[in-house]
């Protein structure tokens, strides 16, 4: 009888400390100079809802994480062979001088480094789209926003949000025809691009650019050229991985050739 009242009060015990550890989970909260990678769907399943993640800093973001577990509850078991299935990754440093630094994705299917680049615009060109995301971060930070099941560093990094809701990825790309679509659709270069990769195994890789616009001075002249940098990539696998990085340049991948050939030169040198 004691051994019984024994495992059924350990059981109690982490059921409750089961349910106090998911209670007092915590949502990231997403911030101005954030990358939210974001994904919109166009028929069923999750044809009104954006699975969003707070992938952090522009400048440091995560560098890898498994997202299957929200893709699959939101978008279905074959989400990764979809062709109206969008993904992209967005953000803003509003807050920076000069204001209205954008980071937008850019499709890039012949690998890192391929695509092109995005037109450089003024800030009052870029402010509209700025805006839009900076309401993005709010809403991702608000109660229209269900915490998805994505977690990283002991907190999870991701929601899911109605995709007509004011600052949505929807709202931002593809519903209501949003700034970015417009400041950047007619220059024929895609902010998104389709989950359709295949198979488990399959993979898109999208560019991140920052965007700094130009300045102008008197009578409209442009004093300060937009600067438009290929700083980062994202890598979607169909195994629900995205991983984060920059690929070496060549003068660095020489650098590391030649770093690894004199360590091994020197063990050589101490065994002989």
């Amino acid at each position: 009888m004691k051994m019984k009242q024994t495992v059924a009060m350990a059981i109690g015990a982490a059921a409750l400390a089961l349910t106090a550890s998911h209670a007092g989970a915590t949502l990231v909260t997403a911030q101005d100079s954030d990358l939210l990678l974001c994904f919109e769907a166009t028929g069923s399943p999750g044809s009104t809802i954006n699975l969003e993640i707070d992938l952090g800093n522009y400048a440091s973001p995560l560098t890898s994480l498994n997202i299957e577990t929200d893709l699959v509850n939101t978008y279905g078991s074959t989400w990764y062979d979809r062709s109206n299935l969008v993904w992209g990754v967005v953000g803003t440093a509003a807050g920076s001088t000069p204001s209205d630094e954008l980071f937008v994705g850019s499709a890039d299917s012949a690998g890192h480094g391929t695509a092109s680049p995005f037109p450089g615009a003024s800030s009052s060109g870029q402010s509209p789209a700025s805006t839009d995301i900076t309401n993005g971060y709010s809403l991702f930070n608000g109660g229209d926003a269900t915490p998805g099941s994505t977690t990283s560093g002991g907190v999870t990094r991701s929601v899911t949000v109605d995709n007509t809701t004011a600052g949505s990825f929807g709202d931002i790309a593809i519903v209501n025809g949003a700034p970015l679509a417009n400041l950047y659709d007619a220059s024929g270069v895609p902010f998104t691009q389709t989950a359709d990769l295949g198979s488990t195994s399959g993979s898109d890789v999208m560019d991140l650019y920052s965007m700094l616009p130009e300045v102008t001075g008197a009578h409209g002249v442009v004093t300060t050229p937009a600067v438009i940098t290929d700083f980062n990539y994202v890598t979607l696998n169909g195994n629900g991985t995205v991983t984060v990085g920059a690929v070496p340049e060549p003068s660095t991948w020489a650098s590391i050739i030649l770093g690894a050939a004199t360590l091994i030169g020197l063990r050589r040198r101490r065994v002989a």
